[in-house]
């Protein structure tokens, strides 16, 4: 046991009085061992110099995955700029992105403008978008705020209800100009779950595909839902949300009552003609001739129609998973009138 804690002491001492030399740094670095360039990984936590980035660059790039990782916590420990952009780029790797998140969340506020130049370069990756997007909501600041607050108009759906979870998770609270944009999301919301009611009314119980499709679509006002208590606890008081939220998640005829009874004391009344309907525990028919004044309801001509206006529904507004549905029923019947026409 006491030779053990001699051999331990002795390697912590080397370590305490290793010298970042050229000479020294480049053997563990250049080394064909793994276990070197790892040390060297390590060691290059230490570096202070700028001769000494491009050792942890060129570690970043390892093939090696375990040498990546050591250099990708040191880079995050070093937090020199040169370094970002390389940590950026594994973002979208399943092996390597929560460690470049965590790496770059240590630099703080002085990454944000990389991050923010980062987001908008054309072709990125969807993935390194919305990992972006959290680790500015993770950082944290009124400088994160404004840099979330000006991607509210992205003309993505993942990237909008991440931005929304980013700016939850910063305490962010509307003021002004920016209560008004957040009603507008808001009514947006309210107005794709009136869309999927008036659909799934439409669509029968004749094909297993069908049955999908409508479960689908409540799927999709499940997450338009959460949209909508998010949007709603960054204009009113966040914990009398929650409590509203949890009433009406709770399902019961008394607790979505309470709910709503609570949210007629904070909630505008501009607002309450087209929140409470989705809000309030309704039949599906009486809930849709409730929207109707705010949200007419969509005609389709046919099952048909229907289907087509799912297919061709703007992405934002409606999930891949339902206009698959929609395009694999929509070829059958498709078949079935071709094959009809034929026997005739």
């Amino acid at each position: 046991m006491l030779h053990v804690a001699k051999a331990a002491v002795k390697k912590l001492k080397e370590a305490a009085s290793f010298n970042l030399t050229d000479v020294a740094i480049k053997e563990l670095v250049r080394s064909t061992e793994a276990r070197d360039r790892i040390r060297g990984a390590r060691m290059l936590a230490m570096a202070t110099e700028e001769r000494h980035v491009a050792y942890i660059i060129e570690l970043l790039r390892d093939i090696n995955p375990e040498v990546r990782t050591a250099a990708m916590l040191s880079a995050g420990k070093v937090r020199r700029p040169e370094l970002w952009p390389v940590l950026i780029e594994n973002l979208h790797l399943s092996t390597y992105g929560n460690i470049a998140m965590s790496a770059l969340k240590l630099a703080g506020e002085s990454a944000f403008h990389t991050l923010d130049t980062a987001f908008y370069k054309t072709g990125q990756h969807h993935l390194t978008m919305l990992r972006i997007i959290q680790i500015i909501g993770r950082i944290g600041g009124r400088g994160a705020v404004e840099l979330l607050w000006k991607k509210i108009d992205f003309p993505d759906r993942k990237i909008l209800t991440q931005l929304l979870l980013s700016l939850s998770y910063s305490g962010f609270t509307a003021r002004n100009f920016q209560t008004a944009r957040i009603k507008l999301s808001l009514e947006t919301e309210i107005g794709d779950i009136a869309w999927n009611i008036k659909s799934r009314l439409e669509i029968p119980d004749e094909h297993q595909t069908d049955i999908l499709m409508k479960s689908a679509m409540v799927e999709e006002d499940i997450n338009n839902y959460n949209d909508i208590f998010m949007l709603l606890s960054m204009i009113y008081d966040s914990q009398s949300v929650r409590l509203a939220k949890e009433n009406i998640m709770d399902g019961t005829t008394e607790s979505i009552t309470f709910a709503v009874e609570m949210m007629d004391i904070f909630v505008e009344d501009e607002l309450k003609p087209k929140l409470f309907p989705v809000m309030d525990d309704l039949k599906i028919n009486d809930r849709l001739v409730k929207l109707q004044n705010n949200y007419p309801p969509e005609d389709f001509d046919s099952y048909e129609d229907l289907l087509l206006q799912v297919i061709n529904r703007d992405y934002n507004r409606i999930n891949r998973y339902t206009k698959a549905l929609a395009m694999f029923r929509f070829s059958e019947l498709s078949t079935h009138v071709t094959a009809d026409r034929k026997s005739v």
